[in-house]
């Protein structure tokens, strides 16, 4: 077997395509270390791309194939990338010297060179004689000429850590001739008065609505209010309108929380989006002393001035995690880690993940957690041997998994009942334990009548399933209402602990929408030391987590009762 990388530089996704190379070039000829020292005559070193850094770039300023000449982010790749990396990395400087490449740099793209074609500063108002030489083929660049761009945090003091690495970025380098006022709250740019860079936070919200053509969005991972959210959005909106672009630099996020990052990296259908997260090895345990400083060494491979101070930072770290051990595995670890009130640890979860194919006729039984609206529906399947897994339907293969999205906000109820029809004649199903949630939960049909409630939950295809699939005349489906405190906590803790049990044959096929909404699920306590799961907020959900617990419960209860064997047995009379 291969071995595991010990450098983030050995795995990092650099892109093979047509990319603005004239743009790290631009970067190292133009900017300084805006916290280095000065040398003998006064001069600040030039600021030297890592790796990582070269990386993002690289995938940030990658050039469509079949660019156009004239356009703006029509010709890249992407429209947003971002950066999820650890404290103390380098963010904040490799984000000022983009901000000066989109303030006056070549940023935009300009054509395909055909060999012979030159940058030359001289001729983009700059002094330096800077001089570059475009190869054949190679994709050429261009300035904006009225750039206005936007840099963007929850506070003032979050912005300020920009600012405060691109003003001397600017002030000690070649660009201060270009750009000579950077000491207002506002940094003047060349193209005229509303040309410039400036602050934005969800206290002042005022620059909103502006036709921005950079937005860099700094510790999106921190954007989970609804005024961060809108403001988010309302960039979006502009840069798209301007052909702009944006990029965001943050720690890894709490995926307990409904975060701008946990929104991009969670949805990677939007391939104009780039995430750079090069996470450490899963195999190496936080928690351990030894493992750790192997996480350390690894995620700060390409930041030797973290590594030479590693005693230090280790004590600090063993400090802070007596308060919030998952936050400093955040910042330091670079992990995405829930924190203290989540249900599930995402490398538990991982662990347990091997996807296989499960043919039709196969026993198995299903868990589901049902509803009409707001919430989502969806079954998971279980075979014999403990493999667990969304089984799809139809003619595409769609998974089991509905949104409220049919017509007034409505869970397609006809889908549901097409879809478990359709998963009873492909499989033999020997048992299947269903929530029939809806307003009337915890109400008999009978109760409801009478008091003239009316019931939107899903009882009656309960009783019409119970009724229609049966093995040797004993029903094989049933309502199973999770709202009991007393009944559910047992069977959340089982399993949990089939998933984090090392020696569990529990494995699951990985399934995206199941994990997401398992890692969303946090621990809401009740009297007696028992708990239930609860959504952190109304937009994260944790219904298919709630399915994959029923199915694992019937699993478990089909194991007890050997239904799984019973199904089996050919109880046919033959007649002579």
């Amino acid at each position: 077997m291969p071995s595991e990388p010990t450098t983030s530089s050995e795995v990092l996704p650099w892109h093979d395509g047509p990319t603005l190379d004239i743009v790290p070039d631009w970067i190292e000829a133009h900017c300084v270390v805006p916290d280095g020292d000065f040398d003998a005559f006064g001069n600040k070193p030039p600021f030297e791309l890592r790796d990582y850094q070269l990386c993002f770039i690289g995938n940030h300023y990658a050039v469509r194939e079949d660019a156009a000449t004239g356009v703006k982010s029509a010709a890249f790749e992407r429209t947003l990338s971002a950066l999820i990396d650890a404290q103390k990395k380098g963010k904040s400087p490799l984000a000022a010297a983009i901000i000066c490449v989109e303030a006056v740099g070549p940023a935009l793209f300009s054509g395909f060179a055909e060999g012979g074609e030159v940058w030359d500063c001289s001729e983009h108002n700059c002094n330096c004689g800077w001089v570059y030489h475009y190869e054949p083929g190679e994709p050429m660049a261009r300035q904006w000429t009225s750039p206005l761009i936007q840099i963007t945090a929850n506070s003032e003091d979050q912005t300020a850590n920009t600012f405060d690495a691109l003003r001397p970025m600017i002030d000690y380098g070649p660009l201060a001739w270009q750009i000579p006022h950077t000491g207002e709250e506002v940094i003047r740019l060349p193209g005229g008065k509303h040309c410039q860079i400036v602050p934005v936070t969800a206290k002042a919200t005022s620059r909103l609505g502006q036709r921005v053509t950079f937005v860099l969005w700094d510790e999106a991972g921190l954007y989970f209010t609804s005024k961060m959210w809108m403001v988010y959005r309302t960039q979006s909106r502009g840069l798209t309108a301007m052909g702009g672009r944006g990029i965001i630099t943050t720690n890894p996020d709490d995926p307990a929380t409904d975060n701008v990052v946990k929104d991009l990296v969670e949805n990677r259908r939007d391939k104009t989006a780039f995430v750079q997260h090069v996470e450490p090895p899963k195999s190496l345990k936080w928690t351990r002393k030894a493992d750790r400083r192997k996480i350390l060494k690894f995620v700060y491979s390409d930041a030797p001035w973290v590594l030479m101070n590693l005693p230090a930072l280790e004590a600090d770290i063993e400090r802070a995690m007596r308060r919030d051990p998952a936050e400093t595995e955040r910042f330091y670890g670079n992990r995405r880690v829930q924190g203290s009130g989540s249900w599930m640890k995402e490398a538990s979860w991982d662990g347990k993940a091997a996807p296989r194919e499960v043919p039709d006729g196969t026993a198995i039984v299903l868990g589901g957690d049902l509803s009409n609206n707001n919430d989502w529906t969806g079954f998971r399947a279980m075979t014999l041997d403990g493999y667990q897994f969304t089984p799809t339907y139809g003619p595409n293969k769609v998974p089991t998994i509905w949104r409220p999205n049919g017509p007034g906000g409505l869970i397609p109820r006809g889908e549901v009942r097409a879809a478990f029809n359709e998963l009873q004649s492909r499989y033999t199903v020997v048992r299947s334990y269903m929530d029939p949630a809806g307003s009337a939960r915890g109400v008999s049909a009978e109760a409801d009548a009478m008091e003239v409630v009316e019931d939107d939950s899903w009882r009656l295809e309960l009783k019409q399933w119970q009724a229609e699939y049966q093995i040797n005349n004993t029903p094989t489906v049933f309502a199973w209402e999770t709202s009991s405190v007393s009944k559910i906590h047992p069977v959340l803790e089982s399993f949990k602990q089939a998933v984090n049990g090392e020696e569990s044959e529990f494995r699951h096929d990985g399934c995206p929408d199941t994990k997401t909404h398992i890692l969303n699920a946090i621990v809401r306590a009740r009297t007696g030391q028992r708990y239930i799961l609860g959504k952190p907020n109304e937009h994260q959900k944790i219904d298919q987590a709630m399915s994959a617990v029923l199915c694992f419960e019937a699993w478990s209860d089909a194991l007890v009762a050997d239904d799984f064997s019973r199904a089996q047995t050919d109880n046919r009379m033959w007649c002579f």
